[in-house]
């Protein structure tokens, strides 16, 4: 599939604001719990132009293998600076073994099974390190986040949102992190809300601080941790 999503960042101030105006207007509210854990060689050979992850939906217990790809001959309509686009393609994986992935992510098929991964799955991971012409056995973690959602619509605009706060690891059970605030509006057509959220934003004093990838954030974070 597509994604195409609006994503601001914003300071912890400006979060609770924008969290208490959505617990107010926003209608079929949920708090999702998601842990995302992000993978490549070392050194990269997929980043920034590919993410591979595994994402868990703690609330369900549902598990993904979720790859992301940057799209290339964007429109110029397209070009707007808070405005990402990318091809997103999910596995349900619900019988990962993630006790077994929490340092490395296999690609050969023996080891694909053995940490529970159905055929279809295996099947995609195996033409996609064909593909890539990646000649290692495994990805190499790179880092772990956890995020707290706040997702519902805001009826009387019509437009769906998901404020998140995530906190960025470096290790599994690392007691040290990072952390961020965002707002993400992703729709078929979300550049229709630019204006109505800049309206939100100016009733509320709240001020975009850019609209950098999660992932980047989170290289950043580490580069700046081995420092």
């Amino acid at each position: 599939m597509i994604e195409k999503e609006l994503k601001y960042l914003l300071s912890k101030v400006d979060y609770f604001k924008l969290k208490q105006y959505f617990e107010s207007y926003g209608e079929n509210k949920r708090l999702i719990l998601i842990k995302t854990y992000y993978y490549d060689t070392i050194p990269y050979s997929l980043l920034p132009s590919i993410v591979f992850r595994i994402r868990i939906i703690e609330n369900t217990a549902e598990i993904f293998l979720s790859v992301k790809a940057n799209i290339k001959g964007r429109l110029p309509s397209e070009e707007k600076p808070e405005l990402q686009i990318a091809k997103e393609l999910n596995y349900k994986v619900n019988n990962l073994k993630l006790s077994l992935i929490e340092n490395e992510f296999p690609l050969e098929e023996k080891e694909l099974f053995n940490i529970g991964l159905d055929e279809e799955s295996i099947s995609f991971i195996s033409q996609f390190k064909k593909d890539l012409n990646i000649n290692k056995n495994y990805l190499k973690i790179l880092g772990i986040s956890e995020i707290e959602r706040l997702t519902g619509n805001l009826s009387f605009y019509n437009m769906p949102f998901d404020l998140d706060h995530t906190k960025y690891y470096k290790y599994p059970n690392s007691p040290n992190y990072f952390e961020d605030y965002e707002l993400e509006v992703e729709d078929e057509n979300p550049d229709k809300y630019i204006n109505i959220i800049q309206t939100i934003f100016n009733q509320k004093d709240i001020k975009s601080l850019g609209s950098e990838k999660k992932i980047r954030r989170l290289l950043k974070y580490i580069t700046l941790h081995d420092n």
